[in-house]
């Protein structure tokens, strides 16, 4: 099997992938002989890809793919000492920075074959359009009949926080003119960002931010004002609903009910306190925890490197819930990497990430400014998908595991390859109507 036929497999491949870690979650993930999972299954057929492949230093064209070198380097030092010690611990927690090979496979293929990419712009396409309909039938079953029928969370594993950063990108997907939406389409995501948005506080906050972002850029659109003013109705008539129906609220376990009133107690949560036990409770345990990291890295002994990956950061830490062992990291990937990397890991972090999302505004911007919509719409979903992950991250274990992990390593490297194809192939994904205006 020659190179360029096995690259063309494994990106026809990869969103069957994408899409078992967006709808199944958990019980997708753990399909596999352990350690060989589905994800790592895939991470070793994509570096056997990079070793067969030529291409790879038209990816280092891009500052981003240098620095996420220095980071994935830093963070193999922080690891490799611990592997004697910690063993699979520390190769379960090195996924945080480990997955990053996925970039850097998916950015080499498509700057190999730029054709490729429109093959992924089909595929998130028809993604988009059905997604929302499995999501909320998915999440009315766990709520509504989980007691009911078979235990339906054997299969289908969704986090409400992973369900927002997907429906950030398909309504900025849709925003942007790359898939028209139908009046079933929109009570679905309506339906979906309801029920997520009452459980996910974090989701929810990341999905409003990074739409928000999408909107603001495209204000002088017609097509933005009508999309805010059909989710803004279509909420409005929910909310009604809830209203005449309030026996239909639901709580879930941390006593948050299915409602548009939970909606906003979770946004009023996040930079105020409030009387609801299940929001206030989880807060100051975070903050506790976050706390204490920026304590013993920033003004203690762990400046420089960190305690290294492999340990059990909730024990190590003194912030076990119950005796509970599972939990390794503290609800937040910045903080999991300060902790695990020290600051020189969480500076190579932050710039790495300054910079992926600085050469996609500027890419937006360019796209504009050239009348090229298809790549104006296509940075601007990349940049909303970023944004709401990173986010999220900031209030869950998302990036750590191989649902969020896997899904926010792979558009880093569609955003690599794209900057570099805007650059170097603009005619790509120029549509007729871009060409009658330029």
């Amino acid at each position: 099997m020659n190179a360029t036929f096995s690259e063309g497999i494994y990106i026809r491949i990869l969103p069957f992938f994408l899409l078992g870690y967006a709808v199944a979650g958990k019980p997708f993930a753990y399909l596999g002989v352990p350690p060989l999972y589905m994800g790592e299954v895939l991470l070793l057929m994509g570096i056997w890809q990079i070793l067969q492949s030529t291409h790879l230093w038209k990816v280092y064209l891009q500052p981003s793919a240098w620095l996420l070198f220095f980071f994935m380097l830093w963070s193999a030092a922080r690891t490799i000492p611990y592997l004697s010690q910690y063993g699979i611990f520390a190769l379960r927690d090195a996924a945080l920075w480990g997955y990053g090979f996925f970039a850097f496979v998916i950015a080499m293929i498509l700057i190999s074959r730029p054709s490729l990419l429109l093959i992924l712009m089909l595929r998130y396409q028809s993604f988009a359009r059905f997604f929302p309909f499995v999501t909320l039938i998915g999440l009315v079953a766990l709520f509504f009949f989980k007691r009911v029928f078979f235990d339906i969370s054997s299969f289908f594993q969704m986090k409400p926080g992973d369900i927002l950063v997907q429906l950030a990108g398909i309504i900025s997907f849709s925003t942007c003119g790359l898939l028209a939406p139908t009046l079933p389409w929109i009570f679905a995501v309506i339906g979906s960002l309801l029920v997520a948005g009452s459980v996910g506080r974090g989701g929810l906050l990341a999905f409003t931010l990074a739409v928000g972002a999408v909107f603001l850029l495209r204000l002088q659109h017609a097509r933005t004002w009508k999309m805010l003013l059909v989710l803004s109705t279509t909420l409005i008539m929910i909310a009604l609903l809830f209203t005449v129906f309030p026996k239909n609220e639901l709580e879930d376990h941390y006593s948050r009910k299915i409602s548009p009133d939970q909606i906003v107690k979770n946004m009023l949560s996040i930079t105020s306190d409030s009387e609801q036990w299940g929001l206030e409770g989880t807060k100051r345990y975070r903050l506790e925890w976050w706390d204490k990291i920026i304590n013993y890295t920033f003004y203690g002994d762990y400046f420089v490197g960190g305690k290294g990956y492999g340990i059990n950061l909730a024990e190590s830490d003194d912030q076990l819930l119950n005796g509970d062992t599972s939990l390794r990291n503290p609800h937040n990937a910045h903080l999991t990497i300060l902790a695990r990397s020290g600051v020189p890991g969480l500076v190579l972090w932050a710039v790495l990430n300054i910079a992926w999302f600085w050469r996609t505004l500027r890419s937006i911007i360019e796209a504009k400014v050239a009348q090229l919509r298809v790549w104006e719409g296509w940075f601007c979903t990349l940049l909303a998908f970023y944004l709401a992950a990173i986010i999220n991250a900031t209030f869950d274990v998302y990036l750590e595991g191989p649902m969020g992990g896997i899904w926010f390593w792979t558009v880093f490297g569609i955003g690599l390859a794209s900057h570099h194809l805007f650059l170097t192939l603009p005619d790509l994904l120029v549509t007729h109507e871009d060409s009658d205006r330029a």
